[in-house]
């Protein structure tokens, strides 16, 4: 039984593989441009105004899965921005810390991201404030390889779902 178990968290696990490519992408710290927010309150300054904060998810009214990734953003009691994913039951959330933040015009944002306390990575997404809706755009790998281009994954071509915001118990 617990085998059965095992290979059905793998399965789980390697279908949320392109959901996981939605969300970050790896870029050397050199990389990331000066012009970046530099301190965890500029950050905020630059997430809040944009509705970053709260609860996110394909379908807000189904529970979390591979296939519906729930990310909550918070601001930590310390006030560092951050959010976590959740691919449901059995799986293990992924903890992003956000070390900086660019808006990039009207509709688009830019992330540099650190996954679980070790991978740095950089994640664009476009923010749809009418509609409460975000979208990744892009995530490149360290090496240049690039998981999501032009808002679809490379891997299999499918196109990057838009996230919903849910609501929270303050809304």
């Amino acid at each position: 039984m617990r085998s059965q178990f095992k290979a059905a968290a793998r399965r789980a696990a390697v279908s949320a593989l392109p959901a996981l490519a939605l969300i970050a992408a790896c870029v050397p710290p050199a990389a990331i441009t000066p012009a970046l927010a530099a301190t965890p309150a500029e950050t905020v300054a630059i997430l809040e105004p944009l509705g970053f904060f709260g609860t996110w998810a394909v379908r807000c009214d189904e529970p979390p899965g591979p296939q519906n990734v729930f990310r909550t953003a918070y601001v930590s009691a310390a006030g560092e921005p951050g959010f976590s994913e959740s691919l449901g039951a059995g799986l293990a959330d992924n903890i992003y810390r956000i070390l900086d933040a660019r808006q990039d015009g009207e509709n688009q944002l830019m992330l540099s991201i650190e996954l679980n306390n070790g991978i740095r990575q950089q994640l664009t997404m476009v923010v749809d404030r009418e509609r409460l809706r975000v979208r990744t755009l892009t995530n490149r790998l360290a090496d240049g390889k690039e998981l999501v281009k032009n808002g679809a994954v490379a891997a299999n071509g499918a196109r990057t779902p838009w996230l919903t915001r849910c609501k929270d118990e303050t809304d």
